[in-house]
């Protein structure tokens, strides 16, 4: 199935059996909040852009799409089972104090992305024992607080941060690229961190 911009996504993704594809073609589509739930919301070519907040969940997947959150909260949030977001750029206005993406008790994928975050730069947050598998992406900040855990391979992010009782692992090929004038890269907090080759601060 396909949408336009001047669809009802929200429509045309309950017409879409779980499991199947929506595809989107380019230009721009506006919403709230658009649940996503056992389907794949992909972009049919460049130029596919989302202004509202996507809720991922249950086997979502968000393929190809530009995301810019709101103000008042995420770009992308995933709190039930499992999702993927790939080649994807996802963003929140500079002045918001939202992460673009909050995982909560869930597990997600980025995969080939730029995830830019707003006023603090956080780009991914996991709480609630979140799982975050991040891989061939760029992300100003990673987040994860107490029982998360994180997998980053083949990525670069700006700054890091594990609180206590969170678990990080650094995989192949990862590079902590501060930002200019930041004095923190890498930020730890009684927790567990796995780096298992030399991770690279430029």
């Amino acid at each position: 199935m396909r949408a336009t911009p001047n669809d009802d996504l929200a429509q045309m993704l309950a017409s879409v059996p779980p499991g199947e594809v929506l595809l989107l073609a380019p230009g721009d589509y506006r919403v709230e909040t658009l649940l996503v739930e056992s389907r794949t919301l992909q972009a049919e070519n460049s130029g596919v852009r989302i202004y509202g907040r996507i809720v991922l969940a249950r086997g979502a997947s968000l393929v190809g799409v530009a995301v810019f959150g709101p103000r008042g909260g995420n770009a992308i949030i995933c709190n039930d089972g499992h999702a993927l977001v790939r080649n994807c750029h996802v963003e929140v206005p500079d002045e918001t104090e939202f992460p673009s993406i909050g995982v909560k008790g869930a597990q997600l994928k980025v995969w080939d992305s730029v995830v830019r975050g707003g006023k603090d730069k956080k780009a991914v947050l996991g709480i609630e024992h979140a799982r975050c598998v991040i891989e061939r992406s760029t992300l100003d900040r990673l987040d994860l607080e107490s029982g998360s855990e994180g997998n980053v391979q083949a990525t670069v992010v700006g700054t890091l941060f594990v609180s206590t009782g969170a678990r990080m692992r650094l995989l192949n090929d990862v590079t902590i690229e501060t930002p200019t004038l930041t004095r923190l890269a890498l930020v730890v907090d009684l927790s567990l961190i796995h780096i298992s080759e030399p991770t690279r601060p430029l």
